[in-house]
C-alpha cells in the first residue's frame, strides 16, 4: 500500500510505500497457468515480490514470486494449482525492494523516474520530473539562501604626476580638474538590483607620504558620482560634490609599511551600509578625501580599494 504526501515545505510529492499491496483480479487464472490478470496492476508492485492469494489460499503455491508485470497482467514464477486463481480473488504482494520512502513522479507513472545526472532542475515544486530534478531544485534553494560575501575591488586611483602638498579635506583624485575626475567603481553583487551588505574597505597604497598615520575617508555611491558635473572639485582641492547617489562614508587611518602602507576603514555611521547596487546593475562608486596634509612620496603613486561585505538571496 501507498500513502501520498510532501516533503515538509517543498510541496514535491512523496510516496510512502508499505511492505504489501494488493490487487483484484478481473479473470480467472487456471491450474497450470501463470499469468495473473488485473483490471490495472498496483503500481508498487515489483519483480520478486511474494504473491498470495488471500480468497483461495490453496491456488498460489507459498514462496511464489513476481517475475514480470505489464500494466493489466503479472506473471508468476509458478503455475495456478488446485482450482486456480478465480475471478475477484484477492491477490497480495509483499517483500520486494520497494520497502522504502522516495520521491514518486509527479505524472502517478508506475515506476519511479530516477533521471540523468544532466537533467535540469524542476522548474516548480509540481512539475513531471525524475529524482534528479527534484534533487537539483532542492539544492538550488539551499544554495541560492546561503548568503554570499563580498569581496570587490575598485578601480585603481593613479594620483597625478605630481608631488603637490595636500591639505585637511582635500580630495585624492586622478585629475586636479573636476570635469576629468575618473569615476572608480567595483562590481558588488552578481544579480542586478540584489541589495548588499558593505562592512569595510581595504586600502593599498605605495606613496609612503599618505602611509605615514594619514586619516583619509571614502565616499561610496550607487550612481556614477561623475556624471552630471556631479564633481565639484579635482585632485588636491578642497572635497566636494553633489548628493546624488550618496550611499554613506568610511574612514580609518593608513599604517605605514616600507614601501607604502594600508589601511581598513569602516561606515562612520553605524557599523554596515545597507543598499542597491547602481540602477538596473551591480555597480558602486567610490572617491577620496584626505582628513589630514600630507606630501606625496613620487609622482603618479596610487591607491587600490576592495570593498567588503555580504549579500543575502531572497
Amino acid at each position: 500500500m501507498s500513502n501520498n504526501v510532501t516533503l515538509p515545505g517543498t510541496g514535491i510529492p512523496v510516496e510512502t510505500i508499505d511492505p504489501s499491496t494488493f490487487g483484484v483480479t478481473s479473470a480467472t487464472t487456471s491450474a497450470g497457468n501463470a499469468l495473473l490478470t488485473f483490471a490495472s496492476v498496483p503500481r508498487n508492485v515489483s519483480k520478486g515480490m511474494v504473491i498470495a492469494n488471500s480468497t483461495t489460499p490453496t491456488s498460489i503455491a507459498g514462496g511464489t514470486t513476481v517475475l514480470s508485470k505489464t500494466a493489466t497482467t503479472v506473471t508468476m514464477s509458478a503455475n495456478a494449482a488446485g482450482a486456480g486463481v478465480g475471478n475477484g480473488d484477492t491477490i497480495t504482494f509483499t517483500g520486494g525492494q520497494r520497502q522504502r520512502t522516495s520521491i514518486g513522479p509527479a505524472d502517478g507513472s508506475d515506476q519511479d523516474s530516477i533521471g540523468a545526472p544532466d537533467d535540469a532542475a524542476a522548474t516548480s515544486d509540481t512539475a513531471t520530473g525524475g529524482v534528479i530534478a527534484f534533487l537539483k531544485r532542492i539544492a538550488g534553494r539551499l544554495t541560492n539562501n546561503r548568503p554570499r560575501y563580498v569581496s570587490a575591488s575598485f578601480t585603481q586611483l593613479v594620483r597625478p604626476a605630481n608631488v603637490t602638498p595636500y591639505s585637511p579635506n582635500d580630495s585624492i583624485s586622478n585629475n586636479s580638474t573636476a570635469g576629468s575626475v575618473m569615476a572608480l567603481s567595483a562590481t558588488v553583487s552578481d544579480v542586478n538590483d540584489d541589495p548588499v551588505c558593505l562592512t569595510e574597505l581595504l586600502l593599498d597604497t605605495n606613496d609612503t607620504g599618505l602611509a605615514a598615520s594619514v586619516p583619509v575617508r571614502a565616499f561610496l555611491y550607487n550612481s556614477d558620482p561623475t556624471a552630471t558635473s556631479g564633481v565639484g572639485a579635482g585632485d588636491n582641492a578642497t572635497y566636494s560634490n553633489k548628493r546624488a547617489g550618496y550611499l554613506g562614508s568610511m574612514s580609518g587611518t593608513f599604517r605605514a609599511f616600507s614601501d607604502g602602507g594600508k589601511a581598513r576603514l569602516v561606515p562612520d555611521e553605524g557599523g554596515y551600509i545597507i543598499t542597491k547596487p547602481s540602477s538596473g546593475g551591480v555597480t558602486v562608486w567610490i572617491q577620496h578625501q584626505t582628513l589630514n596634509g600630507f606630501t606625496p612620496s613620487a609622482n603618479s603613486t596610487t591607491i587600490d580599494g576592495v570593498v567588503k561585505g555580504f549579500q543575502g538571496r531572497a
